[in-house]
């Protein structure tokens, strides 16, 4: 694993590649997980993994209808909590119902650099998407990492500072008491212990999963080169045999885009079912922790909302990406002369363009497609649930005002007309009820006006969304009548 620098530095893109990969298959034997760079073999390392997994998830069911089955509170901790271990499960699952699949998929990205290597452009193509890779790998790994190590050392200093015990996840052993001193010592380690085992192989998955989906920008990208090549071709006139070399040329078209779609149907059926899992999971925590902390200030919740936030945002964005790829790709096509082309390379090319206009894509079991709209969406769903709760809290201030009136009207019919005057302690506890309700009020309508400017955004987002869709919609309209010119397009 000790890589010299200079090697580093003057490496081909499929060395480094090689390289970035051969980081996340150790990180996975390490586990027993390396199902990506070969045929799964389960060994002493995978049981042990899938056995803690299993004890994992039989603690907290238990945590759920026993330990807390009349807490709500503490319920709602554990639910959370469950949701890692369905989106780690799923991801073992997938490992172990693919591991004949696995290697054959990693091999076809693979290929995608092999055939670069001998076309500069290619090569320039690949260094670029490498370069991103090498570098979204360390972000990516190094914030799960902080995170990690946030969630580990967090409680102990929060306990050193105030005396507070908190754990950093809603699990806890059973037949030992939670609230015991010992009971919380033996509930931190098992989460620390936990802590250990699970970055590696979810990094590792994660960061597998962006190579593949670079690899499939690569790809287009390389198809909209040949297809420049194939314009400068039908715009050569010194070529004895031009429509024999056009002809060949779409057939190279032809395979490109046929393996292109193979390649994100692939992909497709491999993480199609784990990515709806996964989302379900983080729409559900985010759910679940901000009904926590609309009655209590749970200091894991803080952390864990921006984390799933991010990752559902890190999940949808590639979707988004392909999707813009595949309508850049559809634009460079019609951008070709292909009107000059003669019959039977312009029926070829007619193929082309009806492929373009129906990609493949990522989706979420094949029920909704995998990009910012689905983020956007559960972004929503999730916001109206804050609306409700933000009304919720300001429906309970109200109420606190109405009862401090009510309150201080006792107060006053008690006293002023015995002694004329209300007992200093009283005065100033009132004082200081006065001022909690008004610094609560105002940090509502701070709240409220954050929310409100919240909301117009992500209105102004999807009234331009839908603008944008309206236009390639209607652009494609005109496209496809066949009748029109291209010359005129």
């Amino acid at each position: 694993m000790h890589v010299n620098l200079t090697s580093i530095l003057t490496e081909s893109p499929i060395e480094m590649f090689d390289r970035i990969l051969s980081w996340q298959y150790y990180m996975l034997r390490m586990i027993g997980l390396d199902g990506f760079s070969k045929q799964l073999s389960v060994n002493i390392l995978t049981l042990g993994i899938f056995f803690l997994a299993s004890m994992f998830m039989v603690v907290s069911f238990y945590d759920l209808f026993v330990l807390f089955r009349k807490d709500l509170l503490g319920k709602t901790f554990v639910l959370t909590t469950i949701c890692f271990g369905f989106i780690g499960w799923g991801r073992l699952v997938n490992i172990f119902t693919h591991r004949n699949f696995l290697p054959v998929l990693m091999q076809m990205a693979r290929a995608t650099y092999v055939r670069g290597t001998f076309d500069r452009r290619q090569t320039f193509i690949l260094e670029q998407y490498t370069s991103i890779y090498m570098h979204g790998v360390l972000l990516y790994s190094t914030v799960f990492l902080v995170g990690v190590i946030i969630a580990s050392v967090g409680p102990a200093m929060i306990f050193q500072l105030s005396g507070e015990t908190i754990l950093p996840f809603g699990v806890y052993l059973p037949f030992v008491d939670p609230n015991s001193e010992t009971g919380y010592e033996l509930n931190y380690l098992y989460q620390l212990s936990c802590m250990l085992w699970t970055p590696p192989g979810l990094t590792a998955t994660q960061n597998i999963y962006f190579a593949l989906i670079l690899n499939i920008c690569i790809q287009y990208d390389v198809l909209q080169l040949h297809l420049e090549d194939l314009n400068l071709l039908i715009q050569e006139t010194s070529l004895m045999t031009k429509e024999q070399v056009i002809a060949e040329k779409l057939r190279e078209i032809i395979i490109n885009q046929q393996r292109l779609a193979q390649f994100v149907n692939s992909i497709e059926s491999v993480f199609s079912i784990v990515t709806i899992i996964e989302v379900l999971s983080m729409t559900f925590q985010l759910v679940l922790t901000l009904f926590v902390m609309r009655s209590k200030l749970w200091p894991p919740g803080i952390f864990l909302i921006p984390l799933c936030t991010i990752q559902l945002f890190i999940m949808c964005v590639p979707g988004t990406i392909i999707d813009i790829k595949a309508s850049k790709l559809t634009e460079r096509m019609y951008s070709v002369t292909w009107h000059e082309l003669h019959a039977k390379n312009k029926r070829i090319y007619q193929l082309l363009l009806h492929r373009s206009q129906h990609p493949r894509c990522l989706t979420c079991a094949g029920m909704v497609n995998m990009d910012m709209h689905l983020f956007m969406s559960v972004v929503k769903k999730v916001y109206s649930i804050t609306e409700r709760a933000l009304g919720a809290v300001k429906e309970t201030v109200g109420n606190c005002s109405v009862q401090r009136d009510d309150l201080r009207r006792r107060i006053n019919e008690k006293y002023l007309p015995l002694q004329k005057f209300i007992p200093t302690d009283l005065k100033e506890e009132l004082e200081l009820l006065d001022l909690s309700l008004t610094s609560i009020s105002a940090t509502m309508e701070d709240y409220q006006t954050a929310y409100k400017r919240t909301k117009l955004i992500r209105t102004d987002y999807f009234t331009v969304y839908d603008r944008i869709k309206m236009g390639i919609e209607n652009a494609e309209m005109i496209i496809s009548k066949h009748s029109v010119d291209p010359s005129e397009l």
